[in-house]
């Protein structure tokens, strides 16, 4: 009988992809090991199921504020999630969740390392995004673009 596994965030994810009908090859092909995979799908076969998620209770103080005892508690702020299978990959902030598609984050890479080849540019990828927002912004707000305006959107 296989090893009792404790079911990690990963595992679980393994897990419900089986369950989803992706073959062996397909799951590390989104970049978990043929170990962790080999393991998770004899414990599947073994009849071993992730046990459910315990919900936070209302209440409990996750949120950041102060419990009934007064003890300040924690919460995340931002979370990010990875690709399962061809899922976009979310972001969530606060209660705000933000979704980017894979494809086209990578077209955006890609006009990025151009960018960085041809003209030396060394802000990061986040900059560089941050940028053409802005640029975007400005440009939808009817705002005539001048030498200071580009600076202030470069420079800030």
């Amino acid at each position: 009988m296989p090893t009792l596994l404790t079911w990690t965030d990963k595992q679980r994810e393994i897990f419900n992809l089986l369950e989803d009908g992706k073959e062996f090859r397909a799951i590390t092909d989104l970049g978990y090991t043929r170990n962790m995979v080999s393991r998770v799908k004899a414990a599947r076969e073994d009849g071993q199921k992730p046990e459910p998620l315990e919900e936070d209770p209302a209440g409990s103080g996750t949120d950041g504020s102060r419990t009934k005892q007064g003890s300040r508690t924690s919460q995340s702020l931002v979370g990010v999630s990875g690709p399962k299978s061809s899922t976009p990959i979310g972001f969530k902030i606060g209660t705000k969740e933000i979704v980017l598609d894979p494809l086209e984050l990578m077209k955006q890479y890609r006009y990025y390392t151009e960018i960085v080849k041809k003209d030396g540019y060394t802000e990061s990828f986040s900059e560089v995004m941050t940028i053409a927002v802005k640029l975007l912004w400005t440009s939808l707000l009817d705002i005539p673009v001048t030498k200071d305006l580009l600076n202030a959107i470069f420079y800030e």
